[in-house]
């Protein structure tokens, strides 16, 4: 097949799709108004347009939230081998595809917070997600030779495809404040969090912990408990056939910390004025950005922290306030 009839053929599945040439690179050049993986789209109309650029012989597709896939690309040139003589028996059976050079690339459901790495997990094994890209089959050289379905990511493989956290810091800029909250309020959060971490499925399952480790140290301080009960309601909540409780703990214990050290302020509403509880969601909103806390996870604890309000807000008012933390969490991340 040539190039233009896999990318249509791909877009027709819904993957979104860009050219790449023989070097596996963007070939659209900025000069011609290319944006590499960005130019990605599923119009039939524009991919035709793209493909016409007489370098386009590939066909990348953008892992991520983009296609909704993340890649574990084995290079056995690198080591993967050894790494992979070690694993086989424990990784799921999911799509795979053989590339140009023996490697293999396992395709796994996205999950939030996962990002391009190379040979963190073990050498010859990298990750592609947000921000990365892959070249698919059937382009020239690559074919698929397991055509399961996606698998999720692994409990055990997930914490070492996801970025290591970041140091404990304490912000100066964001202040603890707001009144004790109400023990039935505590409990209202507390038991949507938990609920979060029930409901996961399995491979995002240690993204979600850590979030809602997050979300409950960052309300710890003003809700009245302790690092030692946080841990032990969040673990609770995990299935009994985790297999790396040491890992699953450390995660807690992280969260807890890292959200005491930028305390969420989460004070009750009834007595304010519609623009201070707007004010109030959205400093909400923006402390869990910084934390890491993923898009879609912010927008639920925002939509659970205002449906506990007597007055709560409407909702397309928070997820505007979301989206607006969102560019002042982007904005304040650059200037440091």
């Amino acid at each position: 097949m040539i190039p233009l009839d896999i990318a249509l053929t791909l877009a027709l599945r819904g993957l979104p799709v860009f050219p790449c040439g023989r070097n596996k690179q963007p070939c659209i050049p900025k000069a011609a108004g290319g944006t590499g993986l960005n130019d990605a789209t599923r119009d039939p109309a524009i991919i035709r347009r793209l493909f016409a650029h007489h370098h386009a012989m590939l066909v990348g597709v953008p892992t991520g939230e983009a296609s909704g896939f993340d890649v574990l690309d084995l290079d056995y040139r690198h080591g993967a081998a050894a790494w992979e003589q070690v694993n086989v028996h424990r990784l799921p059976e999911t799509r795979t595809h053989a590339t140009p050079s023996g490697g293999r690339h396992l395709l796994f459901h996205h999950a939030p917070g996962v990002r391009n790495s190379a040979s963190r997990i073990a050498a010859g094994i990298d990750v592609r997600g947000a921000g990365g890209y892959v070249i698919f089959p059937p382009s020239a050289g690559y074919s698929v030779i397991a055509s399961a379905g996606l698998a999720y990511w692994p409990d055990w493989l997930l914490p070492q495809a996801l970025p290591p956290p970041e140091p404990l810091r304490s912000d100066p800029l964001i202040k603890p404040c707001g009144p004790p909250m109400s023990s039935a309020r505590l409990d209202a959060i507390v038991q949507s969090a938990l609920g979060r971490i029930r409901s996961a499925a399995d491979g995002a399952k240690h993204f979600t912990l850590r979030n809602m480790a997050l979300l409950l140290g960052g309300i710890a301080g003003q809700a009245g408990f302790t690092d030692d009960t946080a841990a032990r309601w969040l673990l609770d909540s995990l299935p009994g056939n985790v297999r790396d409780w040491r890992g699953a703990e450390q995660t807690a214990v992280w969260g807890l910390q890292q959200g005491r050290a930028s305390p969420i302020d989460l004070p009750e509403h009834t007595e304010r004025r519609p623009d201070r509880r707007r004010k109030a969601t959205a400093r909400a909103a923006f402390n869990l950005l910084r934390l890491g806390v993923a898009s879609a996870e912010l927008l639920a604890a925002l939509h659970d922290q205002n449906n506990q309000r007597l007055d709560p807000l409407p909702a397309g008012v928070i997820d505007e306030t979301a989206i607006w933390a969102a560019r002042q969490a982007t904005e304040h991340a650059h200037a440091r």
